[in-house]
């Protein structure tokens, strides 16, 4: 079975082929990301932005504009996050976090106990 098309280019492949990239992207402290913010287009990290909204939902406000940048909201059928007012998110390594699972390693934890990294 060829896995290019007639003219040679590759075929695409489903969502799972990203599966690690999403996996890297989405594990790192979201409250340390930034945001573009689709209406005025500042730049914040996800923590100075101001939130309405909970139990049920937040949503996430541009603390410049107002616009909202994010939406969460949590169903039976899961969690749903809208990005429409966000132009994007940047992700960056958490430095403390870094530190921290570094002075962990090696460490054991007592039987029961978790981790209070962030």
């Amino acid at each position: 079975m060829s896995t290019d098309h007639d003219d040679g280019s590759p075929l695409p492949l489903d969502g799972n082929a990203v599966g690690g990239f999403l996996r890297e992207l989405f594990a790192f402290e979201v409250t340390d990301a930034s945001v573009t913010c689709a209406g005025c287009g500042t730049v914040a990290f996800i923590a100075e932005t101001r939130v309405y909204g909970e139990p049920m939902g937040a949503i996430l406000r541009c603390a410049h504009c107002d616009v909202a940048v994010m939406r969460l909201v949590r169903t039976p059928a899961g969690l749903w996050l809208d990005l429409r007012g966000a132009r994007r998110l940047l992700a960056r390594p958490s430095h403390r976090r870094a530190q921290q699972t570094k002075k962990a390693k090696g460490r054991r934890l007592p039987a029961g106990a978790r981790s209070r990294t962030k």
